[in-house]
């Protein structure tokens, strides 16, 4: 099943810490145990839990309609990625 993980760089209520591991939420760690080839993660920069409504809501909404439609995102299907404020797609470090 082909995956699309999209999420704030400044996202603590989907990436948290605490004393208690029980409590921890991790989403490359999600990203990391889903399984298959077909499974792209991209980190919004300047971008929190709320995307759609942030400054990067017209971003992720491009971004989630070339999955939907073609299931690659900029030709990519797999792999780790950053999106700057211009939807600029590359490598995460």
């Amino acid at each position: 099943m082909p995956v699309l993980i999209a999420y704030g760089e400044h996202d603590r209520q989907a990436n948290t810490s605490s004393e208690d591991p029980e409590l921890n939420f991790s989403v490359p760690a999600l990203f990391n145990v889903i399984g298959g080839d077909h499974k792209l993660m991209v980190k919004l920069d300047c971008a929190g839990h709320s995307v759609v409504w942030e400054m990067q809501h017209k971003n992720v909404h491009n971004l989630s309609k070339h999955w939907l439609k073609h299931l690659k995102v900029d030709g990519k299907t797999q792999g780790i990625f950053n999106m700057d404020t211009n939807g600029t797609i590359s490598p995460a470090p």
